[in-house]
């Protein structure tokens, strides 16, 4: 039986347990699966240099800085999810996604495989990813974790350098109720004598991940402590050398991100990779255009409104949101297309959320989207004015309609990244 591409994606969506359709049915809480499949490809992970980044905000983004930077010498496989509009946006290499006759081969090759061991949707990506970079024979591979890092699929790996971003609250039914509980999840990436960066010095967290990286013997170096930031000057705390940096990656939040992927480049060029500040700071300045990344204070439009995409999901992604809107937006009207999922904590969610700006309240087509009789009930409790609608298509273009048609006139969609996702395919077909 041999699939083409359609049929290789209708296997894979509908067959395989999906996390981003279904939730926590479809996470498997150990690597038997992802160890039996990747031995069935030959380990293809044995056979690339990688680096493991977890967190639970800027992982995807510090993941596809650093595979910007090290684009500029070497040949470079990034691994994220979940992807916006295309798979294959998973697994790129150079900046380009995977070809779909690759999907094809690998799914093909070894669909006894997949039939005999059953796994998961997000296991079956990782590995195909592995086996992608093996393929092209990449230099060094960015590998982002899916959820938490202990458990993750991807944790069959032995990277050069583990990178943790930051820890906050969300996915509390997998990953622990505190913040020591999530901690001690993603510090399962931490590998013996690997070192490990850590992007946000946290009082909660810090004696779980010292304690981790005694017991693996691994050098911890935390971001906070190598460089302080004063604008667009990163500046080196034992050097006191100042590095400019300017990003296309815009939001506020985007400084403690280019924080740690600085000193991520730091460590590897110790490891031997010599990564110099010209290639340093050209990746940084070019991360979409190198990587693909949408979704990051995606700017769609400014003119006559501006319209913005955000993939800010969680408490801690849209209190900076928040920040953000009250430091460069506080004389714009606001209307804010917004939609979430239902294993995220509602109440401390919407406790957040700007009190000035009108909601357009949507579901995302996935089973796991929150009803949007729901999150009305939630805006009458929270004081939040909304409107009510069908889909994500129909929030977006009642926001550009009924909106102020004017400069001073911002759209901005956001709350989960499944929201944004069906946005910006409208916005593509739109064009």
């Amino acid at each position: 039986m041999i699939l083409n591409y359609e049929e290789v994606l209708e296997y894979m969506f509908n067959r395989l347990p999906m996390f981003t359709r279904i939730g926590p049915a479809a996470y498997k809480k150990d690597l038997t699966n992802s160890n039996a499949l990747s031995l069935a490809c030959g380990n293809p992970h044995l056979n690339i240099k990688t680096i493991h980044i977890a967190g639970t905000n800027g992982k995807g983004s510090v993941s596809s800085m650093l595979a910007s930077v090290l684009q500029s010498k070497y040949k470079v496989g990034l691994f994220t999810s979940p992807h916006l509009i295309d798979f294959r946006e998973r697994i790129r290499i150079n900046g380009e996604m995977i070809s779909k006759e690759d999907v094809c081969e690998y799914l093909n090759t070894y669909v006894d495989d997949i039939e005999r061991i059953e796994p998961s949707f997000f296991e079956m990506s990782t590995v195909l990813g592995f086996w992608a970079f093996r393929k092209y024979q990449v230099d060094y591979a960015v590998i982002e974790t899916g959820l938490g890092g202990r458990l993750d699929s991807t944790n069959i790996i032995n990277p050069l350098l583990s990178i943790i971003t930051n820890i906050g609250y969300d996915h509390q039914n997998m990953l622990g109720n505190t913040l020591e509980e999530i901690a001690g999840e993603k510090a399962g990436i931490i590998k013996k004598n690997v070192p490990v960066v850590i992007g946000r010095l946290q009082a909660e967290t810090k004696s779980v991940f010292e304690a981790k990286a005694e017991s693996t013997q691994s050098v911890q170096v935390y971001a906070q402590d190598k460089y302080t930031i004063i604008g667009r000057n990163f500046i080196n705390t034992e050097t006191q050398q100042a590095l400019e940096v300017d990003s296309d990656l815009i939001g506020n939040y985007q400084q403690e991100n280019l924080r740690t992927t600085i000193t991520a480049i730091d460590e590897l060029n110790k490891l031997g990779l010599n990564i110099n500040e010209d290639e340093l700071k050209t990746g940084l300045s070019q991360v979409i255009k190198r990587t693909g990344l949408r979704g990051r204070w995606e700017i769609l439009q400014l003119h006559p409104q501006t319209i913005i995409a955000e993939v800010a999901h969680n408490v801690d992604g849209l209190t900076y949101l928040k920040i953000k809107l009250e430091a460069d937006y506080s004389e714009h009207k606001t209307a804010i297309v917004f939609g979430m999922v239902n294993d995220k904590d509602a109440n401390i969610v919407f406790d957040v959320l700007p009190k000035a700006a009108h909601y357009y309240m949507c579901k995302p087509n996935i089973p796991r989207g929150k009803n949007t009789s729901e999150l009305m009930e939630l805006a009458a409790k929270y004081q939040l004015q909304a409107t009510e609608c069908n889909n994500v298509q129909q929030a977006v273009v009642l926001a550009i309609t009924t909106g102020s048609n004017t400069d001073k006139s911002l759209i901005l969609i956001t709350g989960s990244i499944f929201v944004v996702a069906e946005a910006l395919e409208y916005w593509n077909e739109r064009k």
